[in-house]
């Protein structure tokens, strides 16, 4: 699928057997080529007159690679949560430097907001009795599996967005239709 010539003919012979592509987003999956090489290839197709294209645009969910952290290891608050011991008071500090992982504001108050911990300016104590659950970690699954903004809360996606898990993508995908040049080959 290296050679440019190739893809272009494939291309253009799928269009004479169907006549209009309805979106170019098909072919990347048909011919297993990356979306950037695709684009390419049909932008040197329209300069040549072989096509037209006609941009269908729409924006995507993506996980950001700590929002990936996240999905395999779970949420910082949700990981503090199990490090700490039920009951005991833990300093921070210490606790910092054993496990590496700093305990910050956004995290004090995420930890606080979902009702598992106690916390003094040095100390911190996961509450007893208390059984934790990584809702964001499940809504960032849901992402990963359907990338549609609208499919979601917009509130909870604007504070994955402000944690710098997930951010928003501009995608563009084409039609393609014959151009005045057009020929199979």
């Amino acid at each position: 699928m290296d050679d440019k010539k190739d893809l272009q003919d494939m291309v253009l012979r799928k269009l004479n057997d169907v006549g209009t592509i309805d979106n170019s987003e098909s072919l990347e999956s048909e011919f297993n080529v990356d979306h950037d090489k695709l684009e390419s290839i049909l932008k040197g197709l329209v300069v040549d007159f072989y096509i037209e294209l006609e941009p269908i645009k729409r924006k995507e969910l993506r996980l950001t690679e700590e929002g990936e952290e996240c999905l395999e290891k779970g949420t910082p608050e949700f990981r503090i949560f199990n490090l700490l011991k039920p009951g005991v008071e833990t300093d921070k500090k210490q606790f910092e430097e054993e496990h590496k992982m700093e305990i910050d504001r956004q995290l004090v108050s995420k930890l606080k907001l979902n009702g598992w911990v106690d916390m003094g300016k040095t100390w911190v104590k996961r509450l007893e009795g208390v059984e934790a659950e990584d809702k964001d970690k499940d809504l960032m699954q849901q992402i990963h599996a359907n990338p549609d903004p609208d499919a979601f809360d917009e509130k909870k996606v604007k504070e994955l967005k402000n944690r710098k898990l997930v951010k928003v993508a501009n995608i563009t995908s084409y039609k393609i239709t014959k151009g005045v040049d057009f020929a199979p080959e």
